[in-house]
């Protein structure tokens, strides 16, 4: 270690070890990756100096993935791609590195005397350091590199060094912690009814003064559309694929390297019944379904799971597909996983029912032939060479007309075809080019004149320049007549059901008896629902309204509120308080420091984390795209 530390030492319990590997485990060498190879080559680089190499990015991803691998069961290929664990591991890596040279020019270091306290802390039995050889022949038994553990801890340090000196100055005044506490504390359970339009039964009228003076009020809500033109070079991947044709050695390098995305996989269809119970009488339902399961045959699975099934989809014979079970337990997809077509299972106890299924169809993986791969693996080796070579065209021109002020007239000079586009909303096709409006969207992204690139669309890649912007303007009553008339309909029957709501929460306040006044709601067409409600919370799906928490927490119990008009959505809302909440100011009192704390803790998180994105945009961080995609599909093949 850092230097020789002596003290007594007795046999470490179990649990101790298992604290210790768990905080360990991250750095533990396996025989998974061991040996191997990877170039010692930058990755990443700021200020075009190599500030991580390929071979360390790779080490660390397979530590932490295999570390998941044991502890899960079922983690493989397609958690790592959903959860983008590379992805998320590189920017960590990156994080570390800028606050490792932030650190620096504050003159932030960790000591020798700091990383041996936290060893001391971290390796105890009954309050005392296990003792210097102990420690290193645990990390020797657990194949850690000593010297690459205490570097970690050294990171780790002067991360928190650095984070606690900028967000020190953070503070939480006392209003606001009090407002933060009550925001979290105070809630009631709301009970609403929604008026809706279709409740208006009667014709509305309208006069043509009405429609005039619904246009003069609101003229900003009649405008016309915002439309741009651009000028577009684009380039199809189609005009290239003559000039591009992949070897068969490519292919079937590409084959070998990648067989993994060519095995078809297999896939298990599954139907089930299920018989639920309550604890009393659980062990009825087993005898029930023990004695049910020898019944069942292929045959009358099906029929029977009609019958006597309790989930949804016994009304389909208890047909799960080939993908529904995947949703079954863990117990119950490992019987799966361990059953041959047209098995049945003994029953299985899900913690609220006996469940028996049945595989109705096994179809076993499919492993890869290289003739049958071979015309999708052209294809793949085509569109990446198309896209490269379409992609090289279009940044050398891109190069040379990056800071044109019109590419229209400077492209015509290098003898480069460009697209005049005609006015366009945004999603709008490029006639001949973009039928998906990729093109015209990235125009409405852009300041006039800003040029873009690359601009990927469905059949190839562009260089989008702004040409033109034609501003909303408010069109004339003439030509917006009709949507002004059913604007004035539409808040004539709010204006009614405001009306109906004003009768209701009276009628509904006059009455004492539950049974009445589910009666009444009955009689009137009315519909409850309920809500959990806490400050700063929205009425199910309408707009956040401003004051809403003190009208909801200044209510009487089981009172009906004043209307409450949402005019954009046309509807209209009385509720009552069943119950509520209100924090004490002793309660906030008793709490404060730990809710300080936690919401401190909160604050500077989410600050540091803003500070540290500013400053990753001062450097120059650029990736080798190529070594990545190379470490990365090498990590791949290793997980199914």
């Amino acid at each position: 270690m850092l230097r020789a530390m002596r003290d007594s030492f007795k046999k470490l319990s179990w649990t101790l070890w298992l604290v210790i590997i768990a905080f360990v485990l991250g750095f533990v060498m396996t025989d998974a990756f061991q040996g191997q190879k990877q170039a010692k080559t930058g990755l990443v680089f700021i200020d075009e100096e190599p500030v991580l190499q390929g071979d360390e990015y790779y080490r660390q991803v397979m530590r932490t993935l295999l570390r998941y691998k044991e502890q899960f069961k079922d983690f493989n290929k397609s958690m790592i791609t959903q959860r983008r664990i590379p992805e998320q591991m590189l920017q960590g890596m990156i994080d570390t590195i800028v606050i490792q040279k932030e650190a620096e020019k504050l003159n932030i270091k960790a000591s020798d005397r700091e990383i041996r306290d936290r060893i001391i802390n971290r390796f105890q039995r009954d309050g005392k350091f296990i003792g210097i050889a102990n420690y290193r022949r645990f990390l020797r038994e657990n194949r850690i590199d000593v010297a690459e553990y205490e570097s970690q801890l050294r990171d780790e340090v002067i991360r928190e060094k650095f984070q606690e000196l900028v967000t020190a100055p953070l503070v939480i005044d006392d209003i606001s912690l009090r407002e933060n506490y009550k925001k979290e504390k105070d809630k009631a359970d709301l009970e609403y009814i929604m008026l809706k339009p279709d409740r208006i039964k009667a014709d509305i009228t309208v006069e043509d003064k009405e429609i005039s003076d619904y246009y003069e009020k609101n003229k900003e809500n009649f405008k016309s559309t915002e439309k741009r033109a651009g000028y577009v070079i684009a380039y199809k991947f189609d005009d290239y694929k003559k000039e591009v044709v992949p070897t068969e050695k490519e292919m079937y390098e590409n084959f070998k390297k990648n067989m993994a995305e060519f095995i078809v996989p297999g896939k298990t269809k599954v139907s089930r019944i299920l018989l639920k119970y309550q604890e009393e009488n659980r062990d009825e339902v087993f005898k029930k379904a023990e004695t049910l399961q020898k019944e069942l045959t292929k045959e009358n699975f099906a029929r029977k799971a009609i019958e006597l099934s309790q989930d949804e989809k016994a009304t389909v014979g208890g047909d799960f597909g080939y993908e529904g079970w995947k949703r079954f337990t863990s117990q119950e997809r490992t019987m799966i996983e361990n059953l041959g077509e047209h098995q049945i299972s003994s029953p299985i106890d899900t913690q609220s029912g006996f469940s028996i299924v049945y595989i109705s169809e096994l179809v076993p993986q499919k492993e890869p032939v290289f003739n049958e791969a071979r015309e999708k693996i052209k294809n793949i080796l085509q569109n990446e060479k198309v896209n490269q070579k379409v992609m090289k065209k279009l940044q050398n021109i891109y190069n040379k007309l990056r800071k044109a002020e019109n590419i229209k007239a400077k492209a015509a000079e290098m003898g480069v075809n460009v697209i005049e586009t005609e006015l366009l909303t945004s999603g709008k096709p490029v006639k001949d080019v973009d039928e998906m409006g990729y093109i015209s969207r990235r125009l409405f992204m852009l300041e006039e004149k800003e040029i873009a690139f690359p601009v990927n669309f469905i059949k190839g890649i562009a260089i989008v320049q702004v040409a033109k912007i034609e501003k909303p303007e408010i069109l004339p009553l003439e030509e917006v007549k009709d949507k002004v008339k059913d604007k004035v309909v539409k808040a004539k029957k709010v204006d009614l059901l405001k009306e109906q709501a004003v009768k209701i929460s009276e009628e509904l306040n006059k009455i004492t008896d539950q049974k009445n006044i589910e009666e009444y709601l009955t009689k009137n067409d009315l519909r409850t629902e309920t809500l959990a409600y806490k400050r700063g919370n929205r009425l199910s799906y309408f707009p956040i309204r401003k004051g809403m928490d003190e009208t909801v927490f200044s209510m009487e119990k089981n009172r009906f509120s004043s209307p409450l008009v949402f005019e954009e959505q046309e509807r209209v809302v009385i509720f009552k308080v069943k119950e509520k909440t209100l924090t004490q100011d002793s309660a906030f009192q008793k709490d404060k420091t730990e809710f300080y704390n936690q919401k401190i803790g909160e604050l500077r998180y989410r600050y540091f984390d803003s500070y540290l994105s500013s400053k990753k945009d001062s450097y120059q961080i650029t990736l080798n795209q190529e070594l990545y995609q190379q470490l990365k599909d090498d990590i791949m093949t290793r997980f199914k």
